[in-house]
């Protein structure tokens, strides 16, 4: 086990849409660090601000812009490693295949990531976001249903996710089902209502 908290820099290069972040930083520092910098650039990683960065990347890394942008590991350039004899290596000499492997297969069965260069991605100044949450009484089965023709056709720049959870009515013994709509929308509602009004009414985005 690695403690990297004190590798936790960030160096940006806005002119290149670029980032150097070590791996001890945490995705709600790159966040911020981005957000000093410029309204315009983002990083297409998950919501969890305490996330450590190494980790996320070596793992895939799933999150909000993933369906205009791909995963956070598909928007690395490069990285540092160290492998197991303790050369420090980069992109180039570390081959495509190694590169490729630290991608998502587990970079830490590979050798020691200790930064990764990252590419940012450009984004709208404003951004939509929206919360429904819908009970079986409500229609939540259908609406689910509907939902698994319409996310993966819709607008990249909308982003739905969604979550189940079984609670309690009141104070009885008796459950429910409450299904929770979340959604980010890369421009303003102007756009956003019109469309889902087109393809997903079922949903009542207002």
């Amino acid at each position: 086990m690695l403690d990297f908290t004190n590798m936790r820099s960030i160096d940006m290069d806005v002119a290149k849409r670029t980032a150097w972040v070590q791996a001890g930083a945490t995705l709600g520092e790159l966040y911020y660090k981005i957000s000093r910098e410029t309204d315009t650039l983002y990083f297409p990683a998950g919501v969890c601000p305490t996330m450590g960065v190494g980790g996320y990347m070596g793992g895939g890394g799933y999150g909000k812009l993933l369906r205009k942008y791909g995963t956070a590991a598909d928007n690395v350039l490069d990285a540092r490693f160290m492998d197991v004899d303790g050369n420090i290596l980069d992109r180039k000499s570390m081959g495509q295949d190694l590169f490729w492997a630290i991608l998502g297969g587990g970079s830490s069965s590979f050798g020691i990531v200790l930064a990764w260069k990252l590419s940012l991605v450009p984004v709208p100044k404003k951004v939509t976001v929206f919360i429904l949450n819908k009970t079986l009484e409500q229609g939540a089965t259908e609406i689910f249903h509907k939902y698994h023709y319409v996310a993966r056709n819709i607008d990249r720049n909308l982003h739905i996710r969604t979550q189940v959870f079984v609670e309690y009515i009141g104070n009885t013994t008796k459950k429910n089902i409450r299904i929770m709509f979340e959604g980010i929308y890369q421009g303003t509602t102007d756009a956003l209502l019109p469309l889902l009004y087109r393809k997903y009414p079922e949903l009542g985005v207002t």
